[in-house]
């Protein structure tokens, strides 16, 4: 259940919120639970946030946001712009990003174990160590995104666009098949 202190904050608008994070970098906030439907939050620092079970869906702005370390697991982020997120290190295991739009986002050592991202959009996205385990990536667009050591394995892939994308190390495909391609086609 979200801190009722942290959705008072947060309710006050980006900046003050950013500021109380930089104020007070020992407190982890709390969204858990909490409901941001259509929400303009660009910018937002989340980094280290609880947003598990969060629904932040319906063309909610989070573009540049920092989710550094955030716990996303069972977040709904469907229709979400996301674009320029940082995602590092974030747990996004059990999410739904149905439709979501990952453009140009920084993705590292980060989970999307069992997430539902049918039609999503990772153009010009670089990601680094990331696990799609399982997850459903039917239409899912890559183009023109970097990635290196990606784990696809038991992930749905039908109809996924990797056009142009770029493959650096490993990329490891739903049948264990192992790509070490330095560029995609």
């Amino acid at each position: 259940m979200a801190n009722s202190e942290h959705l008072v904050i947060l309710k006050q608008g980006v900046v003050y919120w950013n500021n109380w994070r930089k104020n007070n970098p020992h407190v982890i906030p709390d969204l858990s639970n909490a409901s941001m439907i259509g929400a303009e939050l660009k910018g937002i620092n989340f980094e280290k946030a609880n947003l598990s079970y969060v629904d932040i869906s319906g063309i909610a702005h989070l573009e540049i946001a920092n989710f550094q370390k955030a716990d996303l697991r069972f977040a709904n982020l469907s229709e979400a712009y996301l674009g320029g997120g940082d995602f590092t290190q974030a747990n996004l295991e059990h999410a739904n990003l149905v439709e979501a739009e990952l453009i140009c986002a920084r993705i590292r050592d980060a989970s999307f174990m069992y997430a539902n991202l049918a039609s999503a959009n990772f153009n010009s996205t670089i990601m680094y160590d990331t696990i799609f385990c399982d997850a459903n990536l039917i239409d899912a667009t890559f183009s023109d995104a970097r990635l290196i050591n990606v784990n696809f394995i038991g992930a749905k892939i039908t109809e996924i666009n990797l056009r142009k994308a770029r493959f650096a190390s490993k990329v490891m495909m739903p049948d264990h098949t192992v790509f070490n391609l330095r560029r995609g086609s």
